[in-house]
């Protein structure tokens, strides 16, 4: 019986009548059916995911990924679905499938779960299957404001920065590539709407587990940036064209914004962290973060220090809201 589907509803795979290829890459087609947004896949198994953050492991159809088929591990690739969450992890479990990777991404919240071990060859992206890791995302390469939420790139950076580090593999946009960018491939996922500058500054900006990251600021030599044309602050690194009013607080050109320390850059942003209570959009539901529209005329105001921690630890700081908070002297 057809997991996800009723005896005899699932439409024929268009290569099932040929035996399946030594590496096969995933051509992100289903049944019909399965994308059906009433169709529920079966609950999954009482089994604990490698990644912590995950919400269960559910693993793939057996004949759909190689055991102990991962020789090193040099990529994490980014796909689109090309299809819905739900319909991707009934797929994945479908005996006919012949595809499957190892985390699949819900586009409105960044819900994880995870198919595949880390250690097994998933079947989707052909000749470079056992050397990477892949992180399918729920939608559809053609309409990526839809799809490509804020949520979604925020709970993708967690991830990738955590198999990065678990895999020890390089943090840089050589070793962490879409579909399209691996040799021999014949898709195009994830498409230009995907904004990699802004997601590799949120891989970046995780703190890697086992570590804490802190500014030590000296209040005596603050920072300021002065907006030079009329601008916001916003709640996200997003284009602000993808935001709502509530997400945007007006600044004025002219304006000076004094703050205790800023991120790296994420995109064409940077996160600013402000004493509580204070700053031009205290008390709004604006953010502490800056269009690059706006210039710093003071830098060094903070120092960055990182201390090593011995027990497990899951941290991030990337993360939804984008709030003034203070921070220790």
């Amino acid at each position: 019986m057809t997991l996800g589907l009723s005896a005899g509803t699932a439409a024929a795979h268009p290569l099932a009548a040929t035996p399946p290829e030594q590496e096969r890459e995933d051509d992100h087609w289903r049944p019909a059916e399965l994308e059906s947004w009433a169709i529920e896949p079966p609950p999954p198994l009482a089994a604990d995911s490698e990644y912590p953050l995950a919400a269960a492991f559910d693993p793939a159809c057996s004949c759909n990924y190689s055991v102990n088929g991962i020789t090193s591990y040099q990529h994490v690739v980014v796909h689109t679905m090309q299809g819905s969450y739900s319909g991707t992890k009934s797929w994945f479990k479908n005996p006919d499938a012949q595809v499957s990777c190892h985390y699949i991404m819900r586009s409105v919240d960044g819900e994880v779960t995870q198919m595949v071990l880390d250690k097994d060859k998933a079947w989707h992206v052909g000749s470079s299957n056992a050397t990477s890791i892949g992180i399918e995302h729920e939608g559809y390469v053609d309409d990526p404001a839809k799809w490509y939420t804020w949520e979604t790139y925020v709970s993708s950076a967690r991830l990738a920065r955590w198999l990065t580090t678990r895999h020890d593999i390089p943090v840089d946009r050589d070793h962490i590539l879409g579909h399209v960018e691996l040799p021999n491939q014949s898709h195009t996922d994830p498409g230009g709407g995907w904004n990699w500058d802004m997601y590799m500054g949120l891989v970046q900006d995780v703190v890697p587990q086992g570590q804490i990251q802190v500014a030590v600021v000296d209040r005596s030599k603050l920072c300021t940036i002065t907006a030079t044309v009329s601008t916001y602050l916003q709640r996200t690194a997003e284009s602000t064209d993808l935001l709502t009013a509530p997400e945007l607080c007006p600044i004025a050109a002219g304006t000076k914004v004094t703050y205790l320390h800023a991120s790296a850059p994420i995109g064409a942003r940077r996160r600013l962290l402000m004493e509580a209570g204070q700053g031009p959009c205290a008390g709004s539901t604006g953010s502490t973060r800056r269009r690059s529209s706006t210039r710093p005329t003071s830098l060094p105001c903070a120092r960055r220090r990182r201390w090593r921690r011995w027990a497990r630890r899951s941290a991030s700081t990337a993360g939804r809201g984008w709030r003034s908070t203070p921070t220790a002297s």
